[in-house]
């Protein structure tokens, strides 16, 4: 079917079979394994699941594990005559993280979606190998978010990836509306800000002596530290957001640095790659020794608290979460906050408490003096924010909050004796579900998907406070009408149909009368299919 016209309806098909990758990547592992190397096959297969790595480099270790046993088993008399060494192709490797665990890894091939890449987003990347892997699961599971919060029920990223080959196909057929697209998706598009880090050991005074020249010059470079090898921003980034600039699109830049240290919001009037040439714009203690490979040229700093960062922003990848301060990427990409947050908060035996007093709480240190950030995200709750409340493995209630973080000493003295007494709290109204939501009705791969409140099992932590992405709160939306109904709106959601609905599934006939009634030059054999891939896929 690979090389079959009908680009878009085969490679969906194809692709939610598991793919068309070539015997040639897999027959000659059988008679690897009689010439004795089935313990190094083993060892090279497991060591591409491992979680504990980068996938890229994952990738990269196991293409290259193959070809040396390729060659050993070569040399030991396992390859036929007419068979050649090859590299593990990047489309069957992905193949096998894809049938590994759909939730977080998609088959990959270029063919196939570069089209629909070049279409929704930018020319197809220059990354090659594991990067260019890294890079393709982030494109799909953006796509999976997206239509996520259109409410179409996916269930993997697999099933995102058949969207994408569809999409590229029925672009194919109505080609006259693209400019119309891209202006429609340019407009609806959310506004990029960037958070960019800095650290004291590049100087105590680095946000104050950009201020200085700032007032001094009324704009300021900043440079981020970074490898002349590696780009900061991904070009279809740098180029969204050069083009905000260029449409007067008020584009923010977050100056983040220690935690006790205050946050400058500036505006962005320039981005580059390059070294500026108006060098009086640059703080003079920039070291030579250092690399810039991004240059922010800034303006109006205003201060702001750390907390208020966080209230107000999110990763541009995971609406509904919050920032990750401490990571390694530099500069974040993030957006506004604008519709309510959606909280999930662990209460066990404290529900029952916390629910008749109207509150949630958490201490600032334990005992050994430590703070948590599942206790310190109770400060980042805003007015209007939703409470998910789990105990005794199931949510039981939501709640809205009335009145942020204050300092508040522990409500119940006599409880919870293994915490400080001091610690915040948030003023909420509850509200009872009539039925509870058990978390096993969750499904296991999206729970460990959230992360957040779950383990990598899909198991509830042992943590208080956590935000949950706007695409999980999807989920759960889909789960319960009741619970549904009290989720707060999010931006990017289209309504549902009403719950109750009845749907009747027509039967083939009369779908593929209706597909050929659209002019589509399918045969019946081809539609019936597809119309079993997707049922049996659920999509």
């Amino acid at each position: 079917m690979g090389g079959a016209p009908l680009y878009g309806v085969t490679n969906a098909f194809v692709n939610l079979c598991g793919g068309g990758f070539g015997a040639n990547n897999f027959v000659w592992i059988p008679a690897a394994v009689e010439k004795g190397q089935g313990d190094q096959l083993r060892e090279a297969f497991r060591s591409l699941v491992d979680p504990e790595v980068e996938l890229s480099e994952r990738v990269e270790g196991f293409r290259s594990s193959l070809y040396e046993i390729e060659e050993a088993s070569k040399a030991a008399g396992g390859f036929k005559p007419d068979w050649n060494l090859i590299r593990i192709s990047l489309a069957f490797t992905a193949a096998l993280l894809g049938a590994y665990d759909p939730s977080r890894y998609t088959f990959y091939h270029q063919g196939k979606l570069k089209k629909s890449y070049e279409e929704f987003v930018s020319p197809w990347p220059k990354a090659q190998g594991g990067e260019l892997s890294v890079h393709i699961c982030d494109f799909i599971r953006r796509v999976a978010t997206a239509l996520e919060h259109q409410g179409v029920p996916i269930r993997d990223l697999i099933d995102a990836q058949s969207f994408v080959y569809l999409r590229a196909w029925a672009a194919e057929q109505d080609s006259g509306d693209e400019e119309e697209t891209d202006v429609a998706a340019a407009a609806t598009a959310p506004t990029l800000h960037l958070v960019a880090k800095w650290s004291l050991r590049y100087g105590a005074d680095t946000a104050a002596s950009h201020r200085e020249v700032a007032d001094a010059h009324g704009e300021v470079w900043w440079g981020v530290v970074g490898s002349a090898e590696r780009k900061k921003l991904s070009d279809e980034n740098f180029v969204r957001i050069k083009s905000q600039l260029e449409q007067g699109t008020e584009t923010n830049v977050y100056l983040a640095g220690p935690p006790d240290e205050p946050v400058f919001q500036t505006g962005l009037s320039d981005i580059s790659e390059d070294r500026p040439s108006d060098t009086e714009l640059i703080p003079s203690y920039y070291p030579s020794s250092l690399h810039h490979s991004l240059w922010l040229k800034l303006r109006d700093f205003h201060e702001l608290s750390h907390v208020e960062l966080m209230q107000s922003l999110e990763p541009s990848a995971a609406p509904g979460r919050t920032l990750t301060l401490t990571n390694q990427t530099n500069p974040l990409l993030v957006r506004t906050r604008t519709s309510p947050r959606v909280w999930w908060v662990n209460q066990g035996e404290s529900f029952r408490r916390a629910r008749e007093g109207g509150y949630l709480w958490a201490p600032i240190l334990d005992k050994a003096d430590r703070g948590k950030d599942h206790w310190d995200a109770l400060q980042y709750a805003r007015e209007g924010d939703v409470v998910l409340s789990y105990a005794d493995g199931q949510v039981r209630a939501v709640s809205r909050v009335t009145r942020t973080a204050y300092s508040a000493t522990r409500p119940d003295p006599e409880a919870d004796r293994d915490w400080s007494n001091d610690g915040r709290r948030v003023e909420v109204e509850y509200r009872d579900l009539e039925t509870r939501l058990p978390v096993s009705a969750i499904p296991e791969g999206r729970r460990r998907e959230e992360g957040g409140p779950f383990d990598r099992d899909g198991g509830v932590k042992q943590g208080y406070f956590f935000p949950l992405s706007d695409a999980f709160v999807n989920v759960i939306r889909g789960l319960s009408p009741e619970l549904g109904a009290l989720l707060p709106a999010s931006e990017e959601i289209v309504t549902p149909v009403v719950v109750g609905t009845r749907y009747e599934e027509p039967d083939f006939q009369t779908i593929a009368d209706a597909v050929l009634e659209q002019g589509m030059a399918l045969t019946r054999r081809t539609i019936r299919c597809y119309h079993l891939s997707l049922k049996s896929r659920g999509f």
